[in-house]
């Protein structure tokens, strides 16, 4: 059985994939798990995630916490706002679907756009919470 964090993030990114709209805005699907060194501007990185344990009595269950980076150059601050408005709309309260394990919410908790210090970027910054249990 797939580890819980692994198959929400796995189904996040189908999600995201999909958003044609989403992928339009970013030219591609530039959508990545680490920080990659040459990737052209607008992009995504699914970033840090934790997760903690949410079982019943009855149920097994993980409560997960991830973060979504978005990268753009510092004059697309309307980009970054029409990015994570996509985002938004890929992931909170929308059906996911996961390989081994029923995602019961995905919620949209926070956002906040900075300015990077030490360059020329924008950096938006989104985090999510989910619920999950085993499918048996």
């Amino acid at each position: 059985m797939m580890h819980p964090s692994a198959d929400l993030q796995k189904a996040v990114y189908t999600a995201l994939a999909a958003n044609t709209a989403l992928i339009t805005l970013l030219g591609d699907v530039k959508i990545y798990d680490h920080h990659p060194q040459k990737a052209t501007f607008p992009y995504l990185v699914i970033g840090q995630a934790s997760a903690s344990d949410w079982s019943t009595a009855s149920e097994d269950g993980a409560l997960h916490s991830f973060i979504i980076h978005i990268w753009s150059k510092r004059s697309d601050r309307q980009q970054v706002y029409q990015l994570q408005q996509q985002i938004r709309q890929s992931l909170h309260d929308v059906p996911h679907t996961a390989i081994d394990h029923h995602i019961v919410n995905l919620r949209f908790e926070y956002s906040e756009i900075r300015a990077d210090p030490q360059s020329d970027t924008l950096h938006g910054i989104m985090r999510f919470r989910a619920v999950s249990e085993p499918k048996i």
